[in-house]
């Protein structure tokens, strides 16, 4: 097993953006108290891509390359795999569009020695789209809340912590042992949803969910580009609100579909009359795929978002 000072394993996904992963395992490289172990998992590049992400992940960084696109939650199932097998005690998911300093990372970990039966905790996310900038603190149940991120403004009670439905993937850190208690992501879900589902389980299974306030990550949205929102990511956020409900509100599994639907169709239509067909395209899709029980990748051959 790893030493104390060394028992947190990080990890990254990699789809498509060599130069931008090996930036985000050069940056916990430069952390002076704290030295995680990385885990960079390829879903998918050129061949100089995947090149250079060899020859960047020595020393304390280990390349996991795999044959397919796996998705946000495969990629990063593979990743803590070889985490849990490497015996680490603390397992974190990093985007690599997001950043996370190493004094806010030390003050996150304390969390797991303030919080009974704590399974992740994340920090306040600081997302930046262009000049707006807008700070979240985990998210509500995703079947029920068409907007789920919990917007933080500092108001309210000054207690440290806060525990929402589930807390967003963007920068997670984890507990080896929730992940076997708990089981993996959920990689039906493919892309967006499978935190939210794995959190719903570490709750049903008695384990807490912490946002750290007084710890902060950045994540840049401008990354994944308008194209990417309003397709690929527009299609999963809406579909997997359905395999969600299929997996933890069974009971009201008819009035819930029926109401996605209607959100669905409506915003295509909204859609269609101001020209974005590929966002009238991505709602039409996820309603009839949710509705049908199809999931995994909207791809056959998983061409789709790899990273959270």
């Amino acid at each position: 097993m790893p030493s104390n000072e060394r028992n947190i394993a990080v990890i990254f996904i990699n789809w498509f953006h060599a130069g931008r992963t090996i930036a985000s395992v050069a940056r916990i490289g430069r952390w002076r108290r704290l030295h995680p172990a990385v885990f960079v998992v390829c879903n998918g590049d050129t061949p100089a891509g995947r090149a250079s992400l060899r020859d960047a992940c020595t020393g304390h960084a280990r390349f996991l390359e795999l044959p397919n696109n796996a998705g946000f939650a495969g990629g990063n199932n593979a990743g803590i795999r070889a985490a849990l097998e490497a015996g680490f005690d603390k397992i974190a998911l990093i985007n690599t569009d997001a950043e996370i300093a190493e004094d806010d990372f030390a003050t996150l970990l304390q969390a797991f020695g303030q919080v009974r039966d704590l399974a992740a905790a994340s920090p306040l996310i600081v997302e930046r789209d262009g000049a707006r900038e807008s700070v979240y603190a985990g998210g509500q149940d995703i079947s029920r809340a068409r907007q789920t991120r919990i917007v933080f403004g500092g108001e309210g009670s000054n207690a440290r912590f806060t525990h929402p439905d589930h807390l967003m993937g963007t920068v997670l850190v984890t507990r080896s042992a929730a992940w076997r208690r708990v089981g993996p992501l959920d990689e039906a879900y493919f892309f967006s949803g499978e935190v939210a589902d794995w959190c719903e389980r570490a709750r049903a299974q008695g384990f807490a969910l912490a946002v750290d306030r007084e710890a902060r990550a950045f994540h840049d949205a401008a990354m994944a580009g308008d194209g990417a929102r309003d397709g690929d990511y527009l299609y999963y956020s809406l579909r997997n609100r359905f395999l969600f409900i299929a997996r933890h509100r069974v009971r009201r599994k008819a009035f819930l579909f029926a109401r996605w639907t209607v959100i669905a169709l409506f915003e295509a239509a909204k859609a269609l009359a101001t020209g974005r067909f590929n966002r009238a395209r991505a709602c039409l899709a996820a309603a009839r795929d949710g509705v049908r029980g199809r999931w995994g990748a909207r791809h056959p051959a998983g061409g789709a978002p790899g990273h959270g």
